[in-house]
């Protein structure tokens, strides 16, 4: 058995000295590494066992600019895993009451309740 890892990346900017040039965001997963061009960023075909994982951003040389983000992660035979929601947000507008009722009334064969 194999599995996907997928490594979703959270990100920010920093100030730096002038001249600072990042090539980007390197991902290791153990051995493997890549440099981040979707996010989330997949490994396939792993095997089971436990991978350290590491997030840095990198110069053009590949030495790591700021400290590196580290974890790890288990892959286990013996357990699925499964979605499950963790958090939410909404966002909300007030939208303008007369333009909501210009736009009901211009539409034909819609009941609408406005408060």
């Amino acid at each position: 058995m194999s599995y996907q890892v997928a490594i979703t990346i959270a990100t920010s900017q920093k100030e730096y000295p002038s001249g600072t040039v990042s090539a980007g965001i390197k991902v290791s997963l153990g051995v493997l590494s890549k440099m981040m061009t979707t996010n989330p960023v997949y490994f396939d075909d792993v095997p089971p066992g436990t991978y350290p994982i590491s997030i840095q951003a990198v110069d053009p040389q590949g030495k790591g600019i700021d400290m590196a983000l580290t974890g790890s992660v288990t892959l286990d035979p013996d357990k699925v895993l499964i979605l499950t929601p963790d958090s939410f947000s909404v966002s909300t507008s007030p939208m303008n009451s007369w333009n909501a009722i210009e736009n009901i009334d211009s539409v034909p064969n819609i009941n609408a309740v406005i408060p």
